[in-house]
């Protein structure tokens, strides 16, 4: 299995990852899925036809909690990356849902599109188990603030993923702050190409 398109897009925006740490993990998903919720299908890596595949994880695949979305039965997902409304120096829900029953998500970073920053640390919890919390103040200091977490993560079909943001002041707006996840979602066919 190769993610060499979405490996060599990726490195364009900042630093260098694990690339072997990226790829075990998309294998034990291959795996996973194929001896699991998508068995019987073939994985077809980034265009599937019939079985599943590979691409970026996108706003519309998770439920961000301030914008009251996600993309799981019949609910439309998040259309932007973002924040709505933080209170300073509290932690807050920023993503907390049950991901589809049809797709996995592997985190590999963060990202910040705000011209001024706010949220300092965001605090992952994955499958039932909480991940190393993630200062992203250091990211800021990049032209390209894309933070690589040390320790990349997956999160099953049907397995909650929550993220919690930390911020130095209260921020509001719609979004406020334009953060969001970087990896990759690997599900079937007809999810993929939803809208």
């Amino acid at each position: 299995m190769t993610l060499s398109s979405y490996w060599d897009r990726i490195q364009t925006f900042s630093g260098k990852q694990n690339e072997g740490v990226l790829e075990s993990l998309v294998q034990a998903m291959i795996t996973d899925a194929i001896q699991g919720p998508f068995s019987g299908l073939p994985y077809e890596g980034e265009f599937p036809k019939i079985g599943f595949g590979v691409s970026n994880l996108r706003s519309r695949d998770v439920a961000q909690t301030n914008q009251g979305s996600g993309l799981f039965g019949g609910v439309a997902g998040s259309g932007v990356w973002g924040v709505t409304a933080v209170t300073v120096s509290t932690w807050t829900d920023w993503i907390n849902l049950a991901i589809d029953n049809r797709s996995y998500h592997l985190v590999a970073g963060v990202f910040n599109r705000s011209t001024t920053p706010s949220i300092v640390r965001i605090r992952p919890k994955t499958n039932g188990e909480d991940q190393p919390q993630i200062d992203l103040e250091a990211a800021y200091n990049f032209e390209e603030p894309l933070f690589w977490i040390e320790q990349p993560y997956a999160v099953r079909p049907g397995n909650n993923h929550t993220v919690r943001v930390y911020t130095e002041r209260t921020i509001a707006g719609i979004p406020a702050e334009r953060i969001g996840l970087h990896g990759f979602v690997m599900a079937k066919r007809a999810y993929l190409i939803q809208e």
